[in-house]
C-alpha cells in the first residue's frame, strides 16, 4: 500500500496527501495520488468524497480482477470506466465496455464489473444517497435475472 494511504472497514482506502484545500470547503485530489493497484482478488478503492448526500469512489484493477456480484437496496450507482477495458454484468446482461464509457445502475438491480482486458482499468463510482456498507447485499445463485 502506499505511504499516506489508510486502509478502514469498507477496504476503501483514503490519501490525505493528495487533497488541495479551496474556498468553500471544496478540494482537490489529484487522480494520480490515489492511484492504488495492487494484485488483489478485489479492486482497492479509494475513497474520493463522502457526505450525506453521495459519495464517490474510484477503483484500481489489474487484468482479472472483479468484484462480488451485488446490489444496493438504497443507492442508486454511476460508474465511469476511465481506463481500460471491462465487463459489466448488470441486471442480468453483459456487456464488454472502454474507456469512456458511463454506466447507470439502479437501486435493487445486481451487477458485477470485472477488467476483461489485458491493462489496468480504472472506475469512478458515484452512489446516493451515500453508500453504506449495511446498503450492500452479496447475491447467491438464483434464476432471478435482476439477481
Amino acid at each position: 500500500m502506499r505511504q499516506g494511504a489508510k486502509e478502514n472497514s469498507g477496504k476503501a482506502v483514503e490519501s490525505k496527501t493528495a487533497v488541495e484545500k479551496t474556498a468553500g470547503g471544496a478540494y482537490v485530489k489529484a487522480m494520480a495520488e490515489l492511484a492504488n493497484f495492487e494484485p488483489l482478488k478485489k479492486a482497492p478503492m479509494q475513497n474520493f468524497f463522502t457526505n450525506s448526500h453521495f459519495n464517490v469512489f474510484v477503483n484500481f484493477w489489474e487484468p482479472g480482477q472483479e468484484n462480488v456480484k451485488h446490489y444496493h437496496h438504497e443507492a442508486d450507482n454511476v460508474v465511469i470506466l476511465l481506463q481500460g477495458r471491462g465487463s459489466f454484468l448488470i441486471g442480468g446482461k453483459t456487456k464488454e465496455l472502454e474507456a469512456v464509457s458511463f454506466i447507470h445502475v439502479p437501486k435493487g438491480v445486481a451487477h458485477h464489473f470485472k477488467n476483461s482486458g489485458p491493462e489496468r482499468m480504472v472506475t469512478v463510482h458515484i452512489y446516493g444517497p451515500a453508500l453504506t456498507k449495511s446498503d450492500t447485499v452479496r447475491v447467491l445463485p438464483s434464476t432471478n435475472p435482476l439477481l
